[in-house]
This record gives structure tokens, C-alpha cells and sequence, in this order.
């Protein structure tokens, strides 16, 4: 053994021998964490403006599905107008009458040009004397319906 060495027998001598040592270490310690109050307040922060931004960014998202929705629909409108104002220009454009937009069918000018010219084939192919109507179902007696008429009454004994 060394001459000049002598054991340590007691806990206070350990202190002793050590304590400068430790309070060095606790030093570097205390140094290297002692902003970590300020980085936990400012982590604390920075995640309840996270939670803050996070519901934001939720609300504006249901606004922004609200106004895809509204748009959609307008644009359908849009879409609509546009085909009847074409319907309408091809409707007068063919000679058709006012009532016979709605009879035009398609989805764009060319489809609806040759519905247009399909309608107005059988307009001008219809034009012809009206067909005669008898609303109370009772003529003359003459006609193609005549002898069943006719028929039926004697049936019915009304002759």
C-alpha cells in the first residue's frame, strides 16, 4: 500500500473527499438544464397554439366543403341557363315555336340542333287538318268508329 493514503472510515470524510467533485458536477448540471423552465413554458405554448391552429384549420375546412357544396349547385344552375338560352337560339333559329324549347332534349349545341331538326321534321310532317273530337264521344254516325258505336247501343238497347 501507498504511504500516504488513509482510508476512509466515516460517511463524513466521503463527503469531504468527494463533495468538491459533486458540487462541480451539480454545476454542470444546473448549467446545462437551466432553461428548461423557459423551453416547458414555451413547448406548453407552442402546442396550445398547435390545439388552437388545429381548430381553426377544422372550421375552415367545413366553411371550404360549405362553399365546394354552394358552388356545385350554382354552377349546375349555370349550366342549366346556359342550355336553355342555347335551346331557346336553335329553337328560333329552326322556326319552332316558343312552347317547343321544352321538347328540345341534349346536352350541347350539337345534340340539341339535331333534336330540333328530328322536332321540327315531324312538325312540318303533322301539319295537316286537325283531327275532329267529339268530347262527348257521339257523332253523326258516320266515320270509322260508327258501327261499334252503333253496335253498342243496339247492345245496350238504346237504339
Amino acid at each position: 500500500m501507498a504511504e500516504g493514503f488513509t482510508p476512509i472510515t466515516t460517511q463524513e470524510q466521503f463527503d469531504q473527499a468527494i463533495g468538491e467533485r459533486l458540487k462541480r458536477k451539480e454545476a454542470e448540471v444546473r448549467k446545462e438544464y437551466a432553461d428548461y423552465d423557459t423551453q416547458k413554458q414555451t413547448i406548453t405554448e407552442k402546442e396550445s397554439k398547435i390545439t388552437e391552429l388545429e381548430k381553426t384549420i377544422t372550421e375552415l375546412n367545413g366553411k371550404i366543403s360549405g362553399y365546394e357544396q354552394t358552388i356545385g349547385e350554382k354552377d349546375a344552375k349555370i349550366k342549366g341557363y346556359e342550355t336553355d338560352s342555347v335551346k331557346t337560339r336553335i329553337a328560333r333559329e329552326m322556326g319552332l315555336s316558343f312552347d317547343a324549347v321544352d321538347l328540345l332534349t341534349g346536352d350541347n349545341e350539337e345534340a340539341i340542333k339535331k333534336s330540333a331538326t328530328t322536332l321540327k321534321a315531324f312538325v312540318d310532317s303533322a301539319k295537316g287538318p286537325a283531327p275532329s273530337f267529339e268530347p262527348n264521344g257521339e257523332g253523326s254516325g258516320s266515320g270509322k268508329d260508327a258501327g261499334y258505336k252503333n253496335m253498342i247501343k243496339g247492345m245496350k238497347g238504346e237504339e
